[in-house]
Protein backbone atom coordinates (compact mmCIF):
# COMPACT_ATOMS: atom_id res chain seq x y z
CA UNK A 1 0.00 0.00 0.00
CA UNK A 2 2.62 2.62 0.86
CA UNK A 3 4.52 1.60 -2.70
CA UNK A 4 0.62 2.62 -4.45
CA UNK A 5 0.94 6.09 -1.99
CA UNK A 6 3.82 6.67 -3.85
CA UNK A 7 3.50 5.87 -7.09
CA UNK A 8 0.01 7.65 -6.77
CA UNK A 9 2.69 10.94 -5.83
CA UNK A 10 4.94 10.36 -8.73
CA UNK A 11 2.33 10.32 -11.18
CA UNK A 12 0.79 13.09 -9.88
CA UNK A 13 4.27 15.06 -9.58
CA UNK A 14 5.07 13.78 -13.26
CA UNK A 15 1.52 15.40 -14.66
CA UNK A 16 1.94 18.48 -12.76
CA UNK A 17 5.56 19.53 -14.16
CA UNK A 18 4.94 18.95 -17.75
CA UNK A 19 8.43 18.22 -18.44
CA UNK A 20 9.27 17.08 -21.96
CA UNK A 21 10.77 14.12 -22.54
CA UNK A 22 13.65 12.95 -24.96
CA UNK A 23 11.33 12.02 -27.71
CA UNK A 24 9.75 15.22 -27.44
CA UNK A 25 6.46 13.90 -25.97
CA UNK A 26 5.25 14.80 -22.67
CA UNK A 27 6.12 13.32 -19.64
CA UNK A 28 2.17 12.74 -18.91
CA UNK A 29 1.41 9.42 -19.46
CA UNK A 30 5.13 8.73 -17.93
CA UNK A 31 3.57 7.63 -14.55
CA UNK A 32 0.17 5.70 -15.42
CA UNK A 33 2.91 3.47 -17.87
CA UNK A 34 4.84 3.09 -14.77
CA UNK A 35 1.74 2.25 -12.78
CA UNK A 36 0.38 -0.03 -15.14
CA UNK A 37 3.72 -2.26 -14.61
CA UNK A 38 3.94 -2.27 -11.49
CA UNK A 39 0.21 -3.02 -10.27
CA UNK A 40 -1.60 -3.72 -13.50
CA UNK A 41 -4.13 -1.77 -15.63
CA UNK A 42 -6.61 -1.89 -13.66
CA UNK A 43 -4.98 -0.07 -10.92
CA UNK A 44 -3.66 2.30 -13.35
CA UNK A 45 -7.04 3.56 -14.24
CA UNK A 46 -7.69 4.07 -10.83
CA UNK A 47 -4.27 5.92 -10.09
CA UNK A 48 -5.33 8.01 -13.25
CA UNK A 49 -8.27 8.91 -12.27
CA UNK A 50 -7.55 10.45 -9.14
CA UNK A 51 -4.30 12.01 -10.09
CA UNK A 52 -6.91 13.81 -12.79
CA UNK A 53 -9.80 14.40 -10.35
CA UNK A 54 -6.83 16.17 -8.09
CA UNK A 55 -5.77 17.69 -11.19
CA UNK A 56 -9.09 18.94 -12.02
CA UNK A 57 -9.62 20.64 -8.45
CA UNK A 58 -6.79 21.72 -7.17
CA UNK A 59 -4.77 23.24 -10.40
CA UNK A 60 -8.02 23.63 -12.92
CA UNK A 61 -6.22 21.51 -15.51
CA UNK A 62 -8.71 20.73 -17.60
CA UNK A 63 -11.42 20.86 -15.46
CA UNK A 64 -14.26 18.37 -14.00
CA UNK A 65 -15.78 18.40 -17.95
CA UNK A 66 -12.85 17.08 -19.54
CA UNK A 67 -12.43 13.89 -16.53
CA UNK A 68 -13.77 11.59 -18.60
CA UNK A 69 -11.69 12.24 -21.77
CA UNK A 70 -8.57 12.48 -20.03
CA UNK A 71 -8.47 9.51 -18.10
CA UNK A 72 -9.42 7.81 -21.56
CA UNK A 73 -6.58 9.07 -23.50
CA UNK A 74 -4.01 8.59 -20.62
CA UNK A 75 -5.14 4.82 -20.14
Amino acid sequence: MPLLAVNEAFMFALSSLKLHSVTGGCSHPTGNGLSAVLFGPAAAIVLATIVLLFQAVLLAHGGLTTLGANVFSME
